[in-house]
């Protein structure tokens, strides 16, 4: 083969780098997103944890009469720490728990979900608590 039948053939370096450009380009405007869903699923996980604690408590409830806080605590997580108020109390006729943000979390706008007995459902954050809990 001759040089000359080589040529004309691959990309350019402009061509790349207008590829690269694009590349970057959508990178940059899709990273935001996948955090923020991310970030959203990971809220979500941490409402249905405090569903299935308060859930717990109530069939507690229904069998002793009372809550017992020093069980049915779901087991902390890399994005959430669970915990009951009062805490480690054998029997009470009240609770709370929260699952207060840790790590990558800590940027989510919603902050601490918090859930009573009553089922009230609370968001710490700069975001309102409807939306928090609705996983929006």
């Amino acid at each position: 083969m001759s040089w000359p039948l080589l040529k004309g053939r691959g990309f350019s370096m402009i061509e790349l780098l207008i590829v690269m450009a694009l590349v970057a380009l959508l990178l940059t405007l899709a990273a935001p997103s996948y955090l923020g869903v991310q970030l959203r699923i990971n809220r979500t996980a941490a409402a249905g944890e405090l569903m299935g604690a308060a859930t717990c408590q109530e069939k507690l409830r229904a069998f002793r009469g009372q809550y017992d806080t020093r069980q049915c605590k779901p087991d902390d997580s890399d994005f959430y720490r669970y915990r009951f108020d009062p805490p480690d109390s054998g029997a009470t006729r009240f609770f709370r728990i929260s699952a207060e943000p840790r790590g990558k979390q800590v940027k989510d706008r919603c902050g601490a979900l918090s859930l009573d007995e009553r089922g009230a459902r609370s968001a710490g954050g700069r975001m309102d608590s409807p939306a928090c809990w609705s996983g929006r």
